[in-house]
């Protein structure tokens, strides 16, 4: 059993999220349709970016938590995103 931290809520995967998510990881696919993801598609924690909003409109009207959401599988966790942090040791002489 995997454990995710978003925040304070915390959110054990199910059976049910494990292998969802075993199923998607190893076939390439879309965690909400299961469909296959094609090389450049637009990808929001595992979904489609159409399916990542359908299932986030869902969030946001009540109807499901974004906990029960990442415990079935059916979003993976927030990734840290962005520009790595740049060591003091490797900026050129003319920066420090």
């Amino acid at each position: 059993m995997q454990i995710y931290y978003k925040g304070n809520v915390m959110a054990k995967l199910s059976s049910k999220g494990v292998k969802r998510l075993k199923h998607c990881t190893k076939n390439g696919s879309c965690t909400v349709c299961l469909e296959p993801i094609e090389d450049g598609e637009r990808v929001l924690r595992g979904a489609h970016y159409k399916c990542y909003f359908r299932i986030y409109r869902k969030i946001r009207s009540g109807l499901i938590s974004e906990k029960n959401a990442i415990q079935d599988g059916i979003f993976r966790e927030h990734e840290i995103t962005g520009r790595k942090p740049i060591e003091v040791a490797e900026l050129p002489e003319s920066i420090k």
